[in-house]
């Protein structure tokens, strides 16, 4: 059984897709293409890749401008307090600082509408 790497290095990254190494590099430095660091070593993740490749589909790589740059989604932090009651149908004027202090402790998906 072979098991996928989630992580490439770039000579890895560059057998994977077929794009040199030093090209990998270029799209690295133009922040072209997001990457994580371990000390000297810089891994690329392979879905961040295939959509980057899927995204620059018949463009030339080496073309600072003709490139699109792909971005990683990082999930949101919970709406404010404020946010949630009126998502819930409260008045912000009607609420008191105990119901703020009693609507914080509860995380958005566990406010339910009456």
């Amino acid at each position: 059984m072979t098991q996928r790497k989630i992580a490439l290095s770039i000579e890895e990254a560059a057998d994977y897709t077929g794009i040199g190494r030093n090209t990998l590099r270029q799209l690295v430095e133009w922040k072209k293409l997001p990457v994580l660091k371990v000390g000297r070593k810089v891994l690329i993740k392979t879905d961040i890749l295939e959509m980057f490749m899927e995204a620059n589909e018949g463009r030339d790589l080496r073309d600072r401008g003709n490139v699109k740059a792909v971005t990683r989604t990082v999930a949101k932090s919970p709406p404010p307090v404020k946010q949630v009651a009126r998502d819930a149908g409260s008045k912000p004027a009607l609420l008191g600082r105990a119901s703020r202090r009693w609507l914080s402790l509860f995380t958005p998906w566990e406010v339910y509408p009456l």
